[in-house]
């Protein structure tokens, strides 16, 4: 197992950089995955992945595999420009755009390489039962529905976006009451869009027509959407 996990770890900024093509700083830190993007430019300074230690879990290592597909991604077909608009337009669109944006992305990824969609599946699964899962249950114990709801929103997203791990989320008992009303209100012409864009203004153009809806988005955070 150590042998595979010092593999994998040998191979992450490999990976990387043979896919992009770029000369782009890969960071292999603490739990979270992420990119750091130039303020200015919008170009992309670096990939962090979170680092394997020598006892992870099977499960932890197809996670992180994940990830790492994930981040490529953005990579590949994040428009950085569209990053700094987004966040021009403050907090909550920019934050919504990042949640249409990962929808994107992992879509755009299982198209173009075989073998992605089973890592983004495992990557998926790992956050919606280990992170958006114990938040939304702690959130609902301490009675703070407002937060419940923000990590529900991101798996109800990925869901109508046709992630199947999301699906089969937000149908749980205890979540869906907090993503139906925000499915109302939205529409089904709105739900559908999650599924067509083509680009990173497309995501952009549909965050801020969800943000015209009637929903609060308030304890929605960029942070929350995909583990970074």
């Amino acid at each position: 197992m150590k042998q595979d996990i010092q593999v994998i770890r040998d191979s992450i900024s490999k990976i990387v950089s043979m896919l992009t093509s770029r000369a782009i700083k890969v960071t292999q830190r603490g739990v979270k995955a992420y990119v750091a993007y130039d303020s200015k430019s919008g170009a992309i300074k670096l990939v962090n992945v979170p680092y394997l230690p020598d006892d992870a879990t099977p499960d932890f290592i197809a996670a992180v595999q994940g990830f790492l597909d994930h981040e490529v991604g953005h990579v590949l077909f994040t428009d950085q420009k569209q990053v700094i608009a987004a966040s021009k337009l403050g907090a909550r669109i920019a934050n919504l755009a990042n949640i249409v944006e990962d929808v994107f992305i992992e879509r755009k990824m299982t198209e173009a390489f075989q073998g992605s969609s089973h890592n983004l599946e495992s990557v998926r699964k790992f956050y919606l039962e280990r992170i958006c899962g114990k938040a939304i249950t702690e959130a609902l114990a301490a009675g703070d529905q407002q937060r419940a709801e923000g990590f529900a929103f991101v798996a109800a997203f990925r869901a109508w976006g046709g992630q199947t791990s999301a699906q089969d989320f937000i149908k749980q008992p205890h979540v869906a009451p907090l993503v139906d009303p925000l499915k109302a209100k939205l529409g089904d012409e709105i739900l559908r869009k999650l599924t067509r864009v083509k680009n990173s203004k497309e995501c952009l153009d549909l965050a801020i027509e969800i943000k015209k809806a009637p929903v609060s988005y308030t304890h929605l955070r960029a942070h929350e959407t995909r583990g970074n």
